[in-house]
């Protein structure tokens, strides 16, 4: 992201994939909110960063136990 801001890019929006199986159910928190504050220092009225969807294992995108391929098919479709 800082590379991205550093080169001229204007807007980042991110699409974060978080593995939600072998961790806690808010595991994700440890790493979203200090990224959300890290987006809130480098963001200024030259540089828009976001994150723009989330997703993980067992809801949404990854599954590679089941072979649930409509829940693949979901995240595909929304990332």
């Amino acid at each position: 992201v800082r590379e991205a801001k550093d080169e001229g890019v204007k807007t980042v929006r991110i699409h974060a994939l978080l593995d939600g199986r072998d961790v806690s159910e808010t595991s994700a928190l440890e790493y979203t909110e200090p990224f959300e504050a890290f987006m809130a220092e480098i963001s200024d009225e030259t540089f828009d960063v976001k994150i723009a969807s989330g997703g993980g294992r067992m809801n949404i995108t990854m599954d590679r136990y089941e072979a649930n391929w409509p829940m693949v098919e979901r995240g595909w479709k929304t990332h």
